[in-house]
């Protein structure tokens, strides 16, 4: 699933469109159009201009700031459209487009910017000052002797799709402002508010939740609840032969944010900007009697030996439902750009006092801490190949939090498989043990 980047293309009407504004827009969406088709690119490169697309009454001006801070590459042309009467002339562009260029400059970066010129009303050598000294803009000349419009297009086309090729790498960015994080939280809660309101038994029971999501904000990473749909369909994985996670799209809601479903025993969502967030309750399903000797050797003896429904956590299924949180996650993380940085968050929630059993240990232990929180960030390509040993602190961890280091073996979960009964880090340490 391709990740769109975004190109804003800043024109002038100064100077007729055939030759310029309709002319570099047209060798855009051929350049775009080869990109996106380019199997080795994870990119649909999407070309934006003005305030095309925007709903109502917008704010034309905030709206151009805006996307300007949000585009990965501007192209802008510098076509000059006056010149001074002085005896050595100075050539002018469109106040408009330098502007906008120097607003991209200091928001995305000189690096994102590409630049055009149509060197039929004067040189690109003829530039103000502060842009002579930058690369030159990419020029040709319309219209051209010798060459056909459509000649024209193509030759342009080619430059600017080198030019875009080059800015790829670079990933995208957020446009925000040092947002991102509050632009991400503020969506995460209307997640939650929309959990508590349909599932408020839910909210206080042992259960553990998990967030993942680029750290920058892109509000439209993609574009519809169908692609969401579409998207978790694709990257959800086999929790056995014959099921996925999450089992079925069926139920599915579409909010503001993105889409929601909680047709199932575990509600999950998905937004726009790109952020999973799933929640698991891991309270045990029926009543559990403690043996005599736990309730002797432990630090705080409970009251009586029967433990109530959702009064324990099953610490094998809590484990269980985190790796396939952790791979759906990984796949996900197929879809950034490998350099883009993500973000992962888990979270035991009520677990404090409640007796924690694992499924091949014979004793029980209490967990003694408040809750058990982590927070990993890391780009795409790490995360997908280092989450593994990111479970397994985690699983160590709920292990240790519920004062049974030494008795729990961080069991590798039915649906993970690993040719090697032991699973080592790089540092030789063991981490995962294989039971029989």
């Amino acid at each position: 699933m391709s990740e769109v980047f975004t190109v804003f293309f800043s024109w002038q009407s100064d100077t007729k469109s055939r030759h310029c504004r309709d002319l570099i827009r047209e060798a855009l969406d051929v350049a775009g159009g080869a990109i996106s088709e380019d199997s080795g690119n994870p990119f649909h490169v999407l070309i934006q201009s003005d305030t095309e697309g925007e709903p109502g009454l917008c704010n034309i001006p905030e709206t151009l700031l805006r996307r300007l801070r949000e585009s990965d590459a501007v192209v802008s042309d510098l076509t000059f459209v006056a010149q001074t009467g002085a005896n050595e002339p100075k050539y002018c562009s469109n106040p408009n487009v330098l502007f906008e260029l120097g607003y991209a400059f200091a928001s995305i970066g000189p690096e994102r910017l590409i630049c055009v010129i149509n060197e039929a009303h004067g040189a690109a050598a003829k530039q103000i000052f502060d842009l002579a000294h930058h690369r030159r803009p990419i020029a040709f000349i319309s219209p051209a002797d010798g060459k056909t419009r459509k000649q024209t297009i193509q030759s342009l086309a080619n430059d600017l799709e080198d030019a875009l090729r080059g800015v790829l790498p670079l990933g995208q960015v957020g446009g925000f402002g040092g947002d991102d994080e509050i632009q991400h939280q503020r969506q995460l809660s209307e997640i939650q508010a929309t959990f508590q309101s349909s599932s408020p038994s839910r909210h206080d029971a042992p259960r553990i939740e998990v967030s993942f999501r680029p750290i920058l904000f892109r509000p439209k990473r993609w574009p519809d609840a169908g692609v969401l749909e579409d998207l978790i369909r694709k990257t959800g994985p086999h929790t056995d032969r014959f099921h996925r996670y999450p089992p079925c799209q069926k139920g599915t809601a579409p909010m503001d944010w993105g889409i929601y479903n909680d047709t199932y025993p575990d509600p999950w969502a998905l937004t726009y900007a790109g952020q999973f967030w799933a929640d698991f309750m891991v309270g045990g399903r029926q009543e559990m009697t403690l043996s005599d000797r736990d309730a002797m050797v432990s630090p705080e003896p409970p009251e009586r030996l029967l433990l109530p429904e959702g009064g324990w956590v099953m610490g094998g299924y809590a484990l269980e439902k985190l790796s396939t949180a952790f791979q759906l996650c990984r796949n996900l993380a197929v879809s950034f750009a490998e350099t883009e940085q993500l973000r992962f968050e888990f979270s035991a929630r009520n677990v404090r006092g409640r007796w924690v059993a694992f499924e091949y240990v014979g004793t029980m232990g209490p967990c003694r801490a408040t809750g058990i929180q982590r927070v990993i960030e890391k780009n795409a390509a790490d995360f997908q190949s280092e989450w593994l040993e990111e479970f397994a602190r985690i699983g160590e961890s709920l292990s240790s939090k519920s004062r049974m280091r030494e008795k729990v073996k961080i069991v590798t979960p039915p649906l993970l498989k690993f040719p090697n009964r032991n699973w080592r880090r790089s540092d030789g340490t063991q981490v995962l043990h294989r039971s029989d």
